[in-house]
């Protein structure tokens, strides 16, 4: 998937057979996604639903900054809304992403590159890391990361599609709701989306996230095709780059929240950032010792087998298969 390279994400103007074509293409994704998918996830969900709804909760911080506009363009009206849930609280807060700071302290960059700093005040340059892994305990309470911790102020916060997905649900988009509840009526849980904090939640939202987006985007296809007939085929305004100014994006990726920030200074690029899914998600601790979200999620996860400890392997999977 192309992101972020061209207004629309895309770097070709496609012909209405194209259009036609793809949207064949999507008739057939919806079919199995309606057929196969969607029905799969209703039924194992009610098999495996007691082990994965008590593994991998985490902090319960969960962020997105949306995707897919609708007519109105604001970032809090779109398929999947932008937001933020605190400490498993199932109401949606606004978030802006001037909010986010990175931490260095556990990662592979010197101490003073993150420290709470805006993304755009913060080094990109890491500093030279050991060449094995470390051996003991205080070894590894130091510096153990390549990733920059990114949080909102100092809170960590889980970004993809249980992210996506609660937000929506909060924020009271009616299909999302649907598929929610018809999930928690599979696992016995009806009326309790908290529920889906957990392995068991992301497990099922990236399934609803697949069959809300391609719901959605057989939708947008039929209208391109109708604004192309009426003859509405402006695509976007193309303004001159400013002397100076700073901008920033936030915009979901397949893996979760996604933000580029610039800053210009005499027509040119003076400092770039992008803040992507991983450095919300496996993020090491921040300056205050809090864990990023994947190393909370594994807290208390039972292992049969500690020599061959599959559990922690399939909840990192639960964030990025």
């Amino acid at each position: 998937m192309i992101m972020c390279l061209a207004p629309g994400g895309v770097t070709h103007l496609p012909s209405v057979p194209e259009i036609l074509d793809y949207r064949e293409r999507l008739t057939a994704a919806k079919d199995f996604v309606d057929n196969v998918l969607f029905p799969d996830l209703l039924a194992a969900a009610g098999v495996y639903a007691g082990d994965l709804a008590a593994s991998g909760a985490g902090h319960k911080n969960y962020l997105t900054w949306g995707v897919l506009d609708e007519k109105s363009q604001d970032p809090y009206d779109r398929l999947f809304p932008r937001g933020a849930i605190y400490g498993g609280e199932l109401k949606v807060q606004k978030v802006d992403p001037k909010d986010v700071k990175v931490y260095t302290k556990t990662s592979w960059f010197g101490d003073e590159v993150g420290a709470g700093k805006h993304p755009l005040d913060a080094g990109q340059e890491p500093i030279q890391a050991p060449t094995k892994m470390p051996d003991t305990k205080e070894e590894l309470s130091g510096k153990y990361g390549w990733t920059q911790a990114a949080n909102i102020g100092d809170q960590p916060m889980e970004v993809g599609p249980l992210a996506a997905v609660l937000v929506a649900y909060v924020s009271g988009r009616k299909s999302t709701q649907k598929l929610v509840d018809s999930v928690l009526a599979a696992v016995g849980a009806a009326g309790k989306p908290a529920v889906l904090m957990s392995n068991l939640g992301r497990l099922a939202a990236r399934v609803i996230h697949a069959k809300e987006s391609v719901d959605n985007a057989i939708r947008w296809s039929d209208e391109l095709v109708a604004n192309i007939k009426s003859g509405d085929t402006d695509i976007f305004i193309d303004k001159p780059i400013p002397d100076s100014g700073e901008g920033v994006g936030g915009w979901d990726a397949p893996r979760g929240a996604l933000c580029h920030y610039m800053r210009i200074k005499g027509g040119k690029v003076e400092s770039y950032a992008p803040i992507p899914a991983s450095n919300w998600n496996l993020a090491p601790r921040n300056d205050k010792g809090v864990r990023g979200p994947v190393e909370e999620a594994l807290i208390g996860t039972p292992v049969a087998i500690p020599e061959k400890p599959l559990e922690v392997l399939r909840t990192v999977h639960t964030f990025d298969p």
